[in-house]
């Protein structure tokens, strides 16, 4: 996230809020296991001052420290897994 009056400084900086015209939406669970969710999202701050904010999965990040006393702000769920197969087909003559 940026500062208001720091916006003008990133010509390409989109709010994390919007996506196209739509409100970006993130679902979370608040306990791991609830419905299934498993991949915990820590929040971080930056460690220059600056308070920069970000959420991620990754447990360290380097120049940043994480908020919450390092606990997870919640936990998602694992991107499915497309499989494709082929599938033989008989035809009787």
């Amino acid at each position: 996230m940026v500062r208001p009056g720091d916006v003008a400084l990133y010509p390409d900086y989109l709010p994390y809020a919007v996506v196209g015209a739509q409100p970006a939406l993130i679902y979370c669970a608040t306990a791991e296991g609830l419905c299934g969710a498993s991949i915990p999202l820590y929040s971080y701050h930056s460690n220059d001052g600056l308070y920069d904010h970000f959420v991620d999965t990754v447990s360290e990040e380097e120049g940043y420290s994480k908020d919450f006393g390092g606990k997870p702000v919640c936990y998602g769920w694992p991107m499915p897994v497309v499989v494709l197969r082929t599938v033989e087909r008989w035809e009787w003559l």
